[in-house]
């Protein structure tokens, strides 16, 4: 997949399971509109693990690509941000480069209300291309793409930060297999989330 598909690909999925939509377009996950609930306390959550020491990350829309810091970059092998719109629901994002070769991560935030409740409600309905539910430092998080490519060099994951709110990373063009294309990933969503923590 070209990578600006792929970053339309990821930024609309982050949001979609929220939506309710009942209009199905081809290659697009959309979520089952037959589950029934009683519940009127908020958004279904979909089985997602709770975020027990949520992160206050809103200082950093505005800035989305100080969510690596100037220390963290050369240990990642990555090059200065360029800050991204990605449009509702994510809002900012950034993208990083390798600093060798066409390797880019593409950074940015679900801001819907529902976290990474977004990701598990679609994969209850209309399951993802692969779906391996994780932890980075200690936060939910979960790998999963509308394609699987990891053996090509792209890994996609989702982190939640808070219940509402989650973050996510996908690398594309990597030079890696299956298995380091996602430890790949997940190394960049580490620095993020330590950046997050310690605040602007």
């Amino acid at each position: 997949m070209h990578p600006t598909h792929r970053i339309v690909a990821i930024t609309a999925a982050m949001g979609i399971a929220a939506t309710g939509c009942a209009t199905t377009q081809a290659g697009t996950p959309i979520p089952s509109t037959t589950t029934t609930t009683t519940t009127t306390n908020g958004p279904q959550r979909y089985g997602t693990p709770p975020v027990t020491d949520p992160i206050d990350v809103t200082a950093f829309y505005p800035i989305p690509c100080h969510t690596l810091t100037p220390e963290q970059l050369p240990t990642l092998d990555l090059t200065p941000g360029r800050p991204r719109s990605l449009g509702k629901p994510t809002g900012s994002g950034c993208d990083w480069n390798h600093t060798t070769r066409n390797e880019r991560i593409i950074f940015g935030f679900s801001l819907d209300g529902n976290g990474l409740a977004n990701l598990y409600g679609i994969q209850q309905s209309n399951p993802w291309a692969y779906w391996v539910e994780t932890t980075v430092e200690g936060y939910p998080a979960v790998y999963s793409g509308l394609r699987d490519d990891r053996a090509r060099g792209t890994c996609e994951i989702g982190v939640g930060v808070s219940d509402e709110v989650s973050i996510f990373v996908a690398l594309t063009d990597g030079p890696y297999d299956k298995v380091k294309s996602c430890e790949r990933v997940t190394a960049v969503a580490t620095a993020l989330v330590k950046t997050l923590k310690e605040g602007v």
